[in-house]
C-alpha cells in the first residue's frame, strides 16, 4: 500500500462590498450584453434597448435605417438615453438640445424622449440611396453592479436599483464615479454613502 501527501493549494476568495447597511435594498437581476465583457462589482450599468445591462458611460453608435433618395423621416427605440443623442446621415448632422429637440444641421428637425429613446427625425433632403442613419446615444444609467460578471460565463448581473451603495467602491468604466455620475444615481434612489 502507497500513501499519497498532497497539498492542493489555497484559494482566497475576496468579495468587493457595495451595498452599504442601513437601509435595505433593491437588487434586478437583469440579463447581460452578449459583448459586455468582464463588469466589475460597483460598476455603475445601463439597459440597451432591449434590456440588457452593460457598462455605463460608453456612447453608443445605431445604425437605424438606410436612406433611399426619397425618404426624409426617420425615428427608432434605443433605450433610456441621456441628453446629448446625435443622428446623422453623414449629410446632415442632428444634436441634441438636451431638452428633448434634435435641429439638423441642414435644416432638419426632430425630438427624442430619453426615457424611452424613443426618437424622430425629418431630414431636411432625403438621404442617399443605401445612406446609413446612425444614431450615437449614451443610454442612461440603471443601477449599480454588485458582484463580478461575465457577459462569456453569466447571463445575468445582479443590480442595486434603489438603497444605499459605498461610494467608495462605485467606478464609471476604470475611473472612480464623479459627481455627475453620483448625482444621477441619487436622483434614481441609489444613495452614494
Amino acid at each position: 500500500m502507497t500513501n499519497h501527501n498532497a497539498n492542493l493549494g489555497a484559494l482566497d476568495l475576496v468579495e468587493k462590498k457595495v451595498t452599504a447597511g442601513g437601509h435595505p435594498v433593491m437588487l434586478r437581476s437583469w440579463p447581460l450584453r452578449p459583448d459586455a465583457g468582464e463588469l466589475a462589482a460597483g460598476l455603475l450599468v445601463a439597459r440597451d434597448e432591449a434590456g440588457q445591462v452593460h457598462a455605463y458611460g460608453e456612447d453608443l453608435a445605431e445604425t437605424v435605417g438606410s436612406g433611399d433618395g426619397a425618404a426624409k423621416d426617420f425615428s427608432g427605440t434605443l433605450g433610456p438615453v441621456e441628453p446629448g443623442i446625435a443622428v446623422t446621415d453623414g449629410v446632415e448632422a442632428f444634436a441634441d438640445d438636451g431638452f428633448g429637440t434634435l435641429a439638423g444641421s441642414a435644416g432638419g428637425t426632430g425630438k427624442v424622449d430619453y426615457p424611452s429613446g424613443r426618437f424622430k427625425v425629418h431630414f431636411n433632403a432625403a438621404p442617399a440611396n443605401a445612406a446609413a442613419i446612425v444614431a450615437t446615444s449614451t443610454h442612461a444609467p440603471a443601477g449599480v453592479l454588485t458582484r463580478d460578471a461575465a457577459a462569456a460565463a453569466d447571463a445575468v448581473g445582479l443590480v442595486c436599483v434603489s438603497g444605499p451603495v459605498m461610494r467608495a467602491a462605485l467606478l464609471v468604466g476604470d475611473a472612480p464615479a464623479d459627481a455627475d455620475s453620483l448625482a444621477q444615481l441619487e436622483r434614481m434612489g441609489v444613495w452614494p454613502l
